[in-house]
């Protein structure tokens, strides 16, 4: 939470939780092990929650799964939160899921994927299975242009946890 930076930086570290997808951007939550700012290493310890978004080259991520050691090229976001009257609500949410900062890439490109997982690991097969599902409810419930219809997203959102995909218009009318 301390590191503060306008500038983009090399974070490397493990990832440690599934990696999420939203309707134009995936998530990548990463344990940070030691930054590069300037040419400069850092060893550092934190979790972060990186945004990449998808494009017309890359319309989908890499798959990356628990375990994988990742180097990215990130910003840090900006704090947002609105202290009017009560501490934010988003900065506690994101404090209960255990993420220190967050930060954003312009491109699947500034991510390296340096060493795969151990693939016995219980927490790299989970994360493998739960890929696995992402991708047959895709498969079954593709809309136009490729994206996953109302009712994959709200089938991915009970099975899986991930509400990410869910259209603001079906999040509205429940």
């Amino acid at each position: 939470r301390r590191l503060r930076n306008d500038a983009y930086i090399d974070f490397i570290g493990t990832v440690y939780r599934s990696p999420g997808r939203g309707l134009d951007k995936d998530y990548l939550f990463l344990k940070v092990r030691e930054v590069h700012i300037h040419k400069e290493m850092r060893k550092i310890r934190g979790r972060l929650r990186i945004s990449i978004p998808h494009s017309k080259q890359f319309p989908r991520s890499p798959a990356w799964s628990v375990g994988d050691r990742i180097k990215v090229s990130a910003k840090l976001n900006p704090s947002h939160g609105f202290h009017n009257f009560y501490p934010s609500t988003i900065e506690t949410y994101y404090q209960s899921q255990g993420i220190h900062n967050l930060a954003s890439t312009k491109s699947p490109l500034l991510v390296e994927h340096l060493k795969a997982a151990n693939p016995l690991s219980p927490l790299h097969i989970i994360s493998l299975i739960r890929q696995a599902l992402q991708n047959k409810i895709e498969a079954y419930f593709t809309a136009t242009e490729g994206q996953l219809s109302s009712q994959g997203a709200i089938l991915e959102a009970l099975m899986l946890g991930e509400r990410g995909r869910i259209p603001a218009s079906v999040t509205l009318s429940l």
